[in-house]
């Protein structure tokens, strides 16, 4: 009776071996005559995935806007004796006292507080102080881009001798009828100097752009990006 009982379980185990390989070969059919439909489905698939990537990443690239500016002033290093220091500062004390300024600059990471002032005033000149550049517009203009230019170096005109110093997320100022407009650097990049620069920004933000001279290199400009945050006023 046992050995009926055996021959009965080997057989049951025999006929599931042979439904299993029966069923192996047959999926391996399968896959043999319709791999190339298979093929094409993932290839589609793999294309459509691609496609919306693409077109996601060409969305993302098409809010950034690039603006080409030209710069007829020679933004460098500069570097002066004590003598040429004490008659400038003394010449641009003067001019001053004579100009009201438009608004004030504020970096507090470097110290910098400096007045500014209208596009056609004679001190908004790169050799006597910060230059708001004729693109800019300035900071109650929504979307817009307040830029400005010093030189760096050692001088008494290098009023952006510090601003190598900046880092993502540091804070700027300018206040302007009123307002105190509070921007964070969210970019910093180098160009060239060629007598023009490339203006990155998102043109559905409202930003600073300050420009000078690469720290240690008189061939290319550093341009650092700040977007508007917040304003109050004061």
């Amino acid at each position: 009776m046992y050995d009926i009982f055996y021959f009965e379980n080997n057989s049951n185990m025999k006929k599931r071996i042979g439904i299993f390989l029966l069923l192996l070969l047959i999926f391996i059919g399968i896959i043999i005559l319709f791999y190339d439909f298979f093929k094409t489905k993932a290839n589609n698939i793999y294309e459509i995935i691609n496609s919306y990537y693409y077109l996601n990443n060409s969305k993302k690239e098409e809010k950034i806007t690039k603006q080409k500016i030209n710069i007829t002033e020679n933004i460098t290093e500069v570097t002066q004796t004590d003598e040429e220091k004490n008659e400038e500062n003394v010449q641009n004390n003067k001019e001053e006292d004579k100009n009201n300024p438009i608004a004030f600059l504020e970096i507090p990471k470097i110290n910098l507080y400096r007045s500014l002032y209208n596009k056609d005033n004679p001190i908004n000149n790169i050799s006597k102080n910060v230059k708001i550049m004729n693109e800019a517009t300035f900071p109650d203009v929504d979307y817009g881009n307040f830029i400005l230019a010093a030189h760096s170096g050692t001088g008494s005109i290098a009023f952006f001798k510090d601003l190598h110093k900046i880092s993502i997320n540091d804070k700027v100022y300018v206040y302007f009828n009123n307002i105190k407009y509070e921007y964070n650097i969210k970019n910093i990049y180098d160009e060239i100097k060629d007598g023009t620069i490339s203006l990155i920004k998102d043109p559905n933000e409202t930003v600073i752009t300050l420009i000078t001279c690469k720290y240690k290199d008189k061939t290319k400009q550093t341009i650092y990006v700040g977007n508007l945050v917040n304003k109050t006023n004061y």
